[in-house]
């Protein structure tokens, strides 16, 4: 893919968010009404409210009550740590049942990038209510590297051409068989993970003088991948793993 491609990628996708943004005022609060979905097909919210110079954005509970609604509590040590694990990243907060943060005016529009790859990260949880997972999918992918000795680093934030960061799972180093590799572990994968990551490799990838390559790794157990889904990730040169036959593709990064 040329770097003119990406370049298209990464504006129609900005393009996108602008057209479909909504802002509303609510008693000194603003509600931003975002593109992205959940799981439910509603549309992210979330609110901003200044405090001094500060300005306060949190998902007004949503989130984490949604989760508790559909039967996922989080109320045992390992669901709190997925919980912290899921937010790190993001550098997001837990206020009672908020997830939150605090950024000034040069920094929210990456601030208000990382609350809502929190929020969707959160909303991933749900399926530690199901009693077969018994690991979150990113932990599972992570131990399975180990077990195939596969050299890799992990939690990697890159900057893209539009001055976000942008988080990666991991990345396998270049050798002499390879080129670098970027992965990403993705345990729902939908409409809403598939234009995220794309928009993260297009980004990125138009960033950095790079022969690198994109690998995810879909979580396909008792699921089928849509097959829309994952025209758009070939179209753009992603490459895919499905978890349920993750040993034919470890030819892809191994060495």
């Amino acid at each position: 893919m040329s770097t003119f491609e990406c370049e298209r990628l990464v504006q129609q996708y900005v393009d996108w968010v602008k057209l479909n943004l909504a802002v509303q005022q609510q008693d000194g609060m603003c509600i931003i009404t975002t593109p992205l979905l959940d799981r439910h097909h509603d549309y992210l919210q979330i609110y901003a409210e200044r405090s001094g110079t500060e300005i306060l954005l949190s998902d007004d509970g949503y989130t984490l009550r949604d989760l508790k609604i559909s039967g996922l509590e989080i109320n045992t040590d390992y669901r709190t740590e997925a919980l912290n694990q899921a937010i790190r990243p993001f550098g997001v907060d837990v206020r009672g049942d908020e997830l939150s943060l605090v950024t000034g005016e040069s920094d929210f529009p990456q601030r208000k990038h990382d609350l809502l790859q929190a929020m969707l990260a959160v909303g991933d949880l749900i399926h530690l209510a199901q009693a077969t997972v018994v690991a979150v999918f990113r932990e599972d992918v992570e131990k399975y590297l180990r077990e195939q000795r596969v050299r890799f680093i992990s939690d990697i934030r890159l900057t893209g051409t539009s001055g976000l960061h942008h988080l990666f799972d991991f990345v396998i180093p270049e050798s002499d068989q390879n080129p670098e590799r970027y992965l990403k572990a993705i345990n729902n994968p939908n409409r809403d993970s598939t234009v995220a990551l794309l928009f993260a490799w297009g980004d990125v990838q138009s960033a950095r003088v790079s022969n690198a390559k994109m690998v995810t790794i879909l979580n396909d157990e008792g699921r089928r991948i849509n097959a829309d889904n994952a025209a758009a990730l070939d179209k753009y040169g992603v490459e895919i793993i499905r978890w349920t036959e993750r040993d034919s593709g470890l030819q892809l990064l191994r060495n």
